[in-house]
């Protein structure tokens, strides 16, 4: 009886076990792009040496905070790279913060495909092609007798 107890333990502790192990593994082969996730790189905090002066606060173009384009949700008060990625932050401006402005430079527009051009008003034509069949909902069909008096034989 107590045999048999252990065994069946055994195979419950068993997938536990391999989880565990699988995340030690995967845990192992991350390190380092966990190790930046949760620990910043010490020169993301400096100033920006191109940011305006200290008195020059309430001007539009004064720099708000530094982000990253892939991870919007990095918000750093200087200049560096992202922690989730690497790549170099961005500014965004106090104005472009207030007025919710999206500023993505040329080069990075071009490596995206992204492509704009002017408002028009015109119909929207779209053309679909697919393949289907087309049938009637039975439950709204109903049977007509139409009582016409018989016609006359001449």
């Amino acid at each position: 009886m107590s045999g048999s107890r252990s065994s069946k333990r055994r195979r419950r502790a068993l997938p536990t076990l391999a989880v565990l192990l699988a995340l030690l593994a995967l845990g192992l082969i991350f390190r380092s792009p966990l190790e930046a996730w949760f620990r910043p790189e010490p020169h993301a905090a400096q100033p920006d040496t191109r940011a305006p002066a200290a008195g020059a606060d309430h001007g539009p173009e004064t720099v708000d905070h530094y982000t990253c384009s892939m991870h919007p949700s990095v918000q750093q008060p200087g200049p560096g790279k992202c922690p989730i990625c690497g790549m170099d932050l961005t500014p965004v401006t106090k104005a472009q913060q207030a007025q919710g402005v999206v500023w993505i430079d040329e080069a990075r527009r071009q490596l995206s495909g992204v492509r704009t051009a002017n408002v028009t008003e015109a119909p929207l034509q779209r053309t679909l092609r697919a393949v289907g069949r087309v049938s009637y909902d039975e439950s709204k069909l109903s049977d007509v007798t139409l009582k016409v008096p018989a016609s006359r034989s001449r």
